[in-house]
């Protein structure tokens, strides 16, 4: 495809002479540096141009410049006068530092008639649950896939039945690089079912070999995504685990394993972790990515919140420790579960401030000063295992 000049934006008038016509390449390379709601504006400047932003491999290539700098979203939802309305907060990262409510006037409204949770964000699609249950029958789950950024939102998706009951299923979300295509994981003891978003159907396959169904209580063990993958925390002899109660779990750490899922070929793999972890923390450890890396985090002795990174992903011998510091475990919300809520959300680009989350509360470590800043809590947002990290795009809810 060529702009022609007379379709050109750059056209000149009068005299001049007519403008160069811009290489394809080089048009797209330019182009994929705007924000997705200039992008959605310049489709209107002529159908060459139309074409060109809607092309996949311009979305794909504007969604690699997107990644270079995510967003933190909050995903909550609000409700009035008999309507709900799914609300995502975008805070650009370089707000981290002094956070308030100036940082987050921007946010992507979706009415919907139905309450949706959000399962997870990824390349700036975000799958949404919604559960309609008969309180004495049965459960009917289903999927939307939300755009933000476009204002595109698809229709219901393929749902299915299960009894009220048995146990509920637990969802993760991720996309397969090999096929180009977004992936949603049900899980729950003994069954796992995995939805493909185009194909819009749900297929059983193969168990986990060690079921992280029961450290899901955590809100922030319920997977996350990383090359190609969804990574879960788990324990081995789980039928000693007595629900809700970490502390009753009499195990040692030989026991815990981290259960990667790879999308593509839809095969588990066990991750060891780190070989210097030789003691069970207080609180159920918790799973999480920074720096593009897989990391683990626990309580230490002395209340000393440790965070472990695999620098190269499922190489064991790659564990480094990456944070440790003091913080009273008896503070974080759900400790009397058996669980800690705080959770780390990104380092900066120095590697010495980590933001974390607890609750509605924010907080900043610095760990050139060894010092933790509690920032203003987001008042709007009661939920905040929903914050993530969230990337505009283009990319299709079909």
């Amino acid at each position: 495809m060529r702009i022609s000049p007379s379709k050109s934006p750059l056209r000149r008038k009068g005299n001049t002479p007519s403008p160069v016509i811009l290489p394809d390449e080089l048009v797209a390379e330019v182009l994929s540096f705007l924000p997705v709601n200039s992008l959605m504006q310049l489709k209107c400047v002529s159908k060459s141009w139309n074409s060109l932003i809607s092309d996949p491999f311009f979305v794909k290539l504007h969604l690699i410049k997107s990644s270079r700098n995510p967003l933190l979203s909050l995903f909550s939802t609000q409700s009035s006068n008999n309507s709900i309305s799914a609300v995502l907060t975008p805070m650009p990262m370089r707000c981290i530092r002094e956070i308030t409510n100036a940082n987050h006037d921007t946010k992507y409204l979706l009415a919907v008639e139905e309450y949706y949770m959000s399962v997870g964000s990824c390349n700036g699609l975000i799958c949404m649950l919604h559960d309609s249950s008969d309180v004495f029958v049965y459960r009917d789950l289903s999927l939307r896939f939300w755009n933000p950024a476009t204002r595109s939102l698809s229709d219901k998706l393929d749902y299915f039945c299960t009894s009220v009951k048995e146990l509920n299923f637990k969802f993760s979300y991720g996309y397969d690089n090999l096929t180009n295509k977004y992936k949603v994981v049900a899980f729950r003891p003994n069954e796992v079912k995995v939805f493909t978003l185009g194909e819009n159907i749900w297929r059983n396959i193969q168990s986990f070999p060690v079921d992280p169904y029961y450290c899901t209580h955590n809100p922030y063990n319920c997977g996350v995504y990383l090359s190609n993958s969804i990574n879960w925390f788990a324990v081995r002899n789980h039928e000693n685990f007595v629900y809700g109660r970490w502390k009753d779990l009499i195990v040692s750490v030989d026991e815990f394993v981290i259960i990667s899922l790879d999308l593509g070929m839809e095969t588990y793999t066990q991750l060891r972790l780190p070989q210097a972890l030789n003691e069970v923390p207080y609180v159920m450890p918790t799973v999480s990515i920074l720096m593009n890396c897989l990391c683990f985090t626990h309580y230490s002795k002395g209340n000393h919140f440790v965070i472990w990174q695999m620098r190269e992903f499922g190489v064991e011998d790659s564990w480094i420790q990456l944070f440790k510091f003091r913080y009273q475990h008896q503070r974080c919300i759900g400790v009397r579960h058996g669980y800690c809520n705080l959770l780390p959300l990104h380092v900066l680009e120095n590697d010495d401030t980590l933001l974390l989350v607890n609750g509605e509360q924010f907080i900043r470590y610095n760990r050139r000063e060894n010092r933790l800043v509690k920032l203003p809590a987001i008042n709007e947002c009661l939920y905040l295992r929903y914050a993530k990290h969230y990337i505009e795009s283009l990319v299709s809810t079909c």
